[in-house]
């Protein structure tokens, strides 16, 4: 019997949105004591991750995918629908960025490893986006093997990896003290 790759990269594809989770939780409660704004930082990127996660095993973007390509087709606008996906596209990367651009901002002072984490959620989230969108050019790239693995996998397990590995360094960061007014947001790293 022989094993699909495929198959397999997609389950661990969705442990490790599973295992960033928990990782981002254990962080959370980790800083919970004296870094409380920082916590809830990872408290946050936790539910994305798990959302993500329900994303990936659920299929749920390919769903949603199917769903307007099944629109286009019964709306007879399937042949003319490149112009709309490039706006969806350049909609979908401008969104990402401002918002990426605000939360950092808005979540400052942070420290290397949460600005990282950050940024890894929100590509992911802009990647799940764009593959919706479904452009031909984008998912020939995606979904073309290049020595056997499949850039796909690459760009969502190296996001997934943006996130696990700060979440991981929460760990081993000594604890801010209470009357420390950086502590509610975590050190400078």
């Amino acid at each position: 019997m022989a094993v699909n790759l495929t198959s397999v990269m997609w389950w661990v594809t969705v442990a490790a949105y599973w295992g960033t989770a928990v990782f981002c939780v254990i962080s959370a409660l980790h800083l919970r004591p004296n870094a409380p704004r920082a916590a809830n930082l990872w408290w946050l990127l936790a539910a994305s991750m798990a959302v993500l996660g329900i994303n990936k095993q659920g299929n749920l973007i390919g769903r949603l995918t199917t769903e307007g390509r099944l629109l286009a087709w019964t709306g007879n606008w399937y042949q003319s629908r490149v112009w709309l996906q490039g706006a969806l596209v350049v909609l979908i990367v401008l969104l990402a960025v401002g918002v990426l651009v605000w939360l950092l901002r808005r979540l400052r002072p942070l420290s290397a490893g949460q600005m990282t984490a950050v940024v890894g959620v929100m590509a992911l989230l802009g990647f799940a986006l764009l593959r919706a969108v479904s452009l031909h050019a984008i998912d020939a790239f995606l979904f073309r093997p290049v020595l056997g693995v499949y850039p796909n996998w690459l760009v969502e397990l190296g996001g997934i990896a943006l996130v696990a590995v700060p979440a991981l360094g929460e760990w081993k960061r000594p604890l801010p003290l209470n009357n420390n007014p950086a502590s509610t947001a975590g050190s400078k790293e």
